[in-house]
């Protein structure tokens, strides 16, 4: 069981099932801003994952599939009896746990020195500090505000701890960094940020504007670089930074180092996020009636159009898939650049099909007079070449597959001759069993 708090100011509409249609929107009540819940079922859908309640009043999502917006975060809950003093010169009371604070919304502010009893804690899993729920005065402070703590602990007392979490892994409880745990240990060079996370990731680039690399880990304007990412563009990610709004990036770039964010600092609309690479060999066909332009990167923009694609019925062999939101983003695998399945809610490409390899069999042409060969297995006008195989002509087959009901072959001559017909018109001459697996 995992859970979670609202950051919407908006709140949030639970839903009957886990998809974004306005048919899944449930009659219940908003869950308000602020507002804690428990899940006991998670699911990955591109950049969101869909939480099953634990009440059964149905489903919510983290980060919208529309617009990318930070709707919950994942926290942990602790409920018990701690005492703390107050080591920031004003410190704002909240009547709920937010990270967005107005004048309108605070209730009171306590001073330097003040000692508060605290009977509740909810920290987001990712980033430093915790809400802090007070006994008198009520209300929420926050205990780290922009790399600043705000408040320290005066003891540590038996803490009643649900989800498994203790006071060795609280950076609440203690300023001393080498008593933290290794997940929550923060740097002594920069207070606000995590210790450094090595490895490997790929993530790619959502904001319609791309985003400007920095010199360091920060959102400070004074260190960006020349260096920018487009909308769709992939790149490595080789080191990772937490902090309590954010998670700091390092990317390697034809060979130079950049950094940049995932969310936006002071904002909830998320500006990259991380993908797998799908690796290997398909064929997609083209359903569009316009067909689709290929694209220089992961986008659907006009702007990242790379020239004229594959026409309605076309087959395309793919050698990279990478799933962005709710569009599965395909790269053709002779490079000249990518397409997608869907746009907009409608379908563009369908697939993977079962194209079946032909170990090269050898068959006749039986068609009285002749057949006409196409560039891909469809009668659309465009695909008829003006080549014509004669009848009892000897061809080598290479691929067959169903479409619509009808069977198609691939076949070849010697001299370049190469194109699809009808299998109707086509003899095997021999037994012909079909390798395993996909076309390599």
């Amino acid at each position: 069981r995992w859970h979670y708090l609202v950051t919407d100011c908006a709140g949030i509409r639970p839903r009957l099932d886990s998809c974004y249609s306005k048919q899944s929107k449930s009659s219940a009540q908003r869950f308000t801003l602020g507002t804690v819940v428990e899940v006991n079922r998670r699911r990955k859908a591109g950049w969101t994952k869909w939480l099953c309640l634990t009440s059964g009043e149905g489903w919510l999502f983290d980060v919208s599939p529309k617009d990318r917006k930070v709707r919950c975060v994942e926290v942990e809950v602790q409920f018990g009896d701690w005492d703390y003093e107050i080591c920031a010169d004003r410190l704002v009371v909240m009547p709920r746990p937010q990270f967005a604070m107005t004048p309108i919304t605070a209730r009171h502010s306590l001073q330097i020195g003040d000692e508060v009893k605290v009977v509740e804690r909810v920290r987001p899993i990712i980033g430093r500090g915790a809400f802090l729920r007070l006994a008198r005065p009520e209300g929420w402070v926050l205990d780290f505000i922009d790399g600043q703590q705000t408040v320290r602990s005066c003891r540590h007392p038996q803490d009643s701890i649900i989800d498994g979490a203790t006071d060795q892994d609280d950076a609440t409880d203690t300023t001393d960094p080498g008593d933290l745990s290794p997940l929550r240990r923060m740097s002594t060079q920069d207070s606000s940020l995590g210790e450094p996370e090595l490895g490997e990731w790929r993530y790619v680039v959502l904001d319609p504007k791309g985003i400007t690399l920095r010199s360091r880990p920060t959102y400070d304007r004074a260190a960006k670089l020349r260096a920018r990412l487009e909308e769709g563009e992939i790149v490595t990610v080789v080191e990772r930074r937490e902090r309590a709004d954010t998670r700091f990036l390092r990317i390697d770039v034809c060979g130079s180092s950049g950094w940049a964010f995932e969310q936006q600092p002071g904002c909830a609309i998320v500006r990259m996020t991380e993908v797998a690479l799908d690796n290997g060999s398909w064929f997609y066909r083209i359903i569009s009636d316009k067909g689709c332009a290929l694209r220089s990167r992961c986008s659907t923009s006009a702007g990242s159009k790379a020239g004229m694609g594959p026409q309605k019925g076309a087959i395309v062999r793919v050698g990279q898939r990478v799933k962005v939101g709710s569009t599965t983003f395909l790269r053709l695998r002779d490079g000249s650049g990518w397409i997608f399945d869907q746009k907009d809610g409608k379908s563009i490409v369908e697939g993977p099909l079962n194209v079946q390899p032909m170990r090269s069999a050898v068959a006749t042409i039986c068609a009285d007079d002749g057949t006409q060969l196409f560039a891909s297995p469809t009668e659309e006008a465009w695909a008829k070449t003006k080549m014509v195989l004669l009848n009892n002509a000897k061809v080598t087959v290479n691929f067959r597959v169903p479409i619509n009901g009808m069977e198609w072959m691939e076949v070849s001559k010697p001299g370049g001759m190469q194109g699809w017909l009808p299998a109707k018109a086509v003899e095997l001459e021999n037994a012909v069993f079909n390798s395993p697996g996909w076309a390599r």
